[in-house]
């Protein structure tokens, strides 16, 4: 039942990734403005955002959602489920790595918090 509890939460990751790939995209590129261009591709500045914000919204929502909602072995789920995303930026934006570590740090840090917030009023 664990396993299932699991796969329905990274279900739920993936649905809010996609759904808010695009604002986090244009967040990115509103702190990093010289960063976006077509490149080889030529892409849509929609589908630029999209394609960034994709693994960002992922690495946040993933970290938030495991940790207010995952069981003991949160963090495995966490750490295999990132793999494609570290991938992703290794291959794609190593010169700004430090961003989607901070988006992660600060997924984790909400997710604490919230997660120590059910606790406390759980028990009151």
């Amino acid at each position: 039942m664990k396993i299932l509890k699991n796969i329905l939460l990274l279900a739920a990751v993936f649905i809010v990734t996609f759904i808010l790939s695009s604002t986090v995209g244009k967040f990115y590129f509103y702190l990093f403005p010289a960063e976006k261009s077509g490149g080889i591709l030529s892409l849509s500045d929609d589908a630029v955002y999209v394609l960034r914000g994709l693994s960002l919204s992922y690495i946040f929502f993933l970290a938030i959602f495991f940790i207010i909602f995952g069981d003991t072995k949160k963090y495995w789920w966490i750490g295999f489920a990132l793999i494609p995303a570290v991938l992703f930026e290794v291959a794609f934006d190593l010169r700004h790595i430090y961003f989607p570590i901070i988006i992660g740090l600060i997924g984790w840090a909400l997710g604490k918090g919230i997660e120590f917030a059910i606790i406390k009023y759980r028990h009151k």
